[in-house]
């Protein structure tokens, strides 16, 4: 199902008689009808109460929201989210294995992603700082930033590339973090390669062989009786995804039995025969290539995270998890135990819109990746009472978060540890979290660990419901499966708290617990454990390299360029980026030739430098009309204020089809081509003119099509959107504006000059 931008009053209405019609689709008893209705009313209840905050002042715009606008609109949409999950729910309890997306369950789903949205950016909201209601839903889209010219540094290491990065939002606050390109599950698709390469390397026979390969190893799981990640038994109907999965788990286990580093020729062909596949039939070379394959998967440990520790298929996104993990956190009031994240976009060198989710950066030290800042704590006060409460409770509140959220891959490298200027260990936070979630059951040794919890989150977790969970995970790219079994996690996690198998701890306590009641020696996932160790390895490292304490006085971020959030659609902002793509051809971005040179050589015509000379004008234009005081780049397309440098640009984009028209049509009637596409230059240097001149008129067309404007529905929504955000800007700006002038005193009075005269 599409991403819809958020809707308007009308759109809101159109919505609303959507669900009128699928309603009479239904006809008169459909499932769930009673725990719909009581969605549609409090769907209605919302919509009432949002009616008069889009309603224009004598201004012609919305009310500011109040804090008392704030409460409201919050109860009402956790209200109506509740009551919609309450209703997938019953829908899906009763359409086991049907498409949740279509139909009145689908309109709800669409409406839930929707109002998850709004009530996210409204729980980020300060009524101290006023905004309108459509300003505010304006916030929570996805944001997109314009990254064209801009070199970034990449981090590798991690399951994704990232580039590092600082945003700036509409308060000026800087941002620092990374933005990680979406990114998808491609473990099933990577064997299959291998799988191919390997049938090429055989004859008919072998290849045959090897095309049974996953249903023989479906087969055998089944009947030797195969347990999952989750201990549950190997489905007759399994995917493949599930397969490969356990398959690449039981090579990684096989190997580390031989004490092996990785898969050996004769590890791969046992495991092989006893799938029951006829090795007689397979070459040597092909197996060969099966063992380098899948060596090398068994070796990448994201592999093996998604296929069998999270069941995740072919295609499902990875990076967006951080952003969900974010929303639980927030959820559970410890939003600063993880690094914040949300979805976000950005435009490349091309133009091009590119999905991913941007990571602000952790707050703390390392100290997996650069033990030598252990010189910043000071290991000696540690009978600190309350900075040991602080480090505890934000150990025991992590766990949880991660439990919640079946975030299989916490290690030292990726938790942050903070301290104090005294050098004491004051709290832990993790980042990298995108490693969480899946379509897996939880497991009875997923509670082993978890031997103590604050009483803050208990009081939390009291409050929170299975659909308040799913509510707060709509929209952020997760499957129902994934979304329904958190809910079924925080269920079955407060039946432990109750049953007292998690034992609960005052917040101001932690300090007094011996260590044995929160640590699980055996590790799997103890937290306090993982820490511990990490801590001890540090001392060692400060002992070893003699390092004296220094007090952290300020924790600097990496110095980055500075990435405004913008939106250039529908703006003046548009038609600067084509003037500044006719800019890089100008600058050979993207010919093999200098301009330049190409105009220089003998043979250019008069015809080719025209088009050059328009080329040229058109790219310094923005300069030009900057000096002149007449460009303003957020202004939309269709505001009268834009006229004056919308007409320039017209202008020069015009002049510079028609120079090129002119130049292409003169070739083809010297070389006789019937079509562009025919076209081709008597030697290297003629050949590369026309395929500038071919680029430049592309780029002509991109800017036609730019000026066209919105062309659906949701487009036209979205340039709305813009131009009531620049009017709301607009007010604001004058109000301020008056509020100074009422603040400057009143100029003095000139004396009245005096009339002289006879008689006076």
């Amino acid at each position: 199902m599409p991403l819809m931008n958020f809707p308007s009053r009308a759109d809101r209405l159109k919505l609303l008689e959507e669900l009128r019609r699928l309603e009479q689709e239904q006809g008169k008893n459909f499932t769930g009808k009673e725990l719909y209705e009581a969605y549609k009313q409090a769907f209605l209840a919302l919509d009432r109460r949002m009616e008069p905050l889009y309603a224009p002042d004598g201004q012609g715009l919305p009310p500011d929201l109040t804090a008392k606008d704030k409460q409201e609109l919050s109860e009402l949409m956790l209200q109506a989210g509740m009551a919609g999950e309450q209703y997938l729910a019953a829908w899906l309890a009763a359409h086991r294995g049907e498409d949740l997306g279509t139909g009145l369950p689908g309109m709800v789903q669409q409406l839930q992603r929707l109002m998850n949205k709004d009530f996210d950016a409204l729980s980020l909201y300060d009524p101290a700082k006023p905004q309108t209601l459509p300003e505010i839903q304006e916030n929570a889209r996805t944001k997109t930033i314009d990254l064209r010219g801009r070199n970034f540094k990449k981090l590798g290491n991690m399951q994704n590339a990232r580039m590092l990065m600082t945003l700036h939002g509409a308060n000026g606050k800087p941002r620092t973090g990374v933005f990680t390109k979406a990114t998808h599950v491609r473990v099933k698709g990577r064997f299959q390669e291998i799988l191919d390469r390997a049938k090429s390397q055989c004859g008919p026979e072998g290849a045959a062989e090897l095309d049974q390969f996953l249903s023989k190893a479906k087969k055998y799981f089944f009947n030797i009786g195969q347990t999952t990640r989750d201990g549950r038994a190997f489905p007759q109907n399994a995917s493949d995804d599930l397969t490969v999965g356990i398959m690449l788990n039981d090579l990684r286990t096989l190997t580390q039995m031989q004490d092996k580093e990785a898969p050996t020729t004769q590890i791969v062909k046992d495991y092989l025969a006893e799938l029951q596949l006829d090795l007689n039939k397979i070459s040597g070379k092909a197996i060969k290539t099966l063992r380098s394959g899948l060596a090398e998967l068994t070796d990448h440990i994201p592999s093996l995270i998604n296929s069998y520790s999270l069941q995740l298929q072919d295609g499902e996104r990875l990076d967006n998890r951080n952003s969900a993990m974010s929303a639980v956190a927030d959820l559970l009031g410890i939003g600063d135990r993880i690094a914040r994240s949300e979805n976000m976009r950005f435009i490349d060198d091309e133009g091009k819109t590119v999905e991913g989710s941007f990571m602000e950066f952790g707050k703390g030290l390392d100290l997996n990746a650069h033990p030598e800042d252990s010189v910043f704590l000071n290991f000696s006060p540690r009978s600190n009472e309350n900075t040991r409460n602080q480090l505890l409770k934000s150990i025991a509140d992590l766990q949880i978060l991660d439990h919640l959220c079946l975030n299989v891959d916490r290690h030292p490298g990726n938790l942050m540890y903070q301290v104090d200027k005294e050098g004491n260990l004051i709290g832990v936070q993790g980042i990298d979290n995108d490693s969480s979630f899946g379509a897996r059951m939880h497991m009875g040794s997923d509670f082993e660990s978890l031997k103590v919890i604050s009483k803050s989150m208990v009081n939390k977790l009291e409050g929170l419901t299975p659909e308040m969970m799913r509510f707060a995970l709509r929209g952020r790219g997760l499957s129902e499966a994934e979304i329904h079994l958190a809910g079924h996690r925080l269920d079955r996690l407060k039946t432990k708290i109750k049953q007292g198998a998690i034992r609960t701890v005052p917040d101001d306590k932690f300090a007094a617990l011996d260590p044995k009641d929160y640590l699980y020696e055996k590790g799997n996932g103890n937290l306090f454990a993982m820490v511990r160790d990490q801590i001890d390895e540090t001392l060692q490292y400060r002992r070893e390299n003699n390092l004296p304490f220094k007090p952290l006085l300020s924790e600097e971020p990496p110095e980055m360029a500075k990435v405004p959030v913008t939106e250039r659609k529908y703006t003046v902002a548009g038609m600067v980026d084509a003037s500044d793509r006719v800019g890089r051809l100008l600058d050979n971005r993207e010919t093999g030739f200098r301009v330049k040179d190409l105009t220089g050589i003998r043979g250019s015509s008069e015809n080719f430098k025209n088009m050059v000379a328009a080329a040229q004008k058109t790219a310094h234009l923005p300069e030009y009309l900057n000096r002149q005081q007449k460009l303003d780049p957020g202004l939309p397309l269709r505001d009268k204020a834009s006229k004056e440098s919308t007409a320039a640009f017209d202008d020069a984009f015009e002049k510079l089809r028609s120079t090129t028209t002119a130049y292409l049509k003169g070739k083809m009637q010297q070389r006789g081509a019937s079509s562009l596409e025919t076209l081709r230059g008597k030697n290297a240097y003629e050949q590369a003119r026309i395929d500038y001149a071919k680029k430049l008129l592309n780029t002509v067309s991109l800017y036609e099509k730019l000026r066209k404007g919105p062309q659906t529905e949701e487009e036209k929504a979205e340039e709305q959107s813009l131009i009531d955000r620049r009017a709301i800007e607009a007010r604001r700006a004058a109000q301020k504006q008056g509020q100074e002038a009422q603040r400057q005193p009143d100029a003095p009075q000139q004396p009245s000059p005096q009339r002289g005269g006879a008689g006076t």
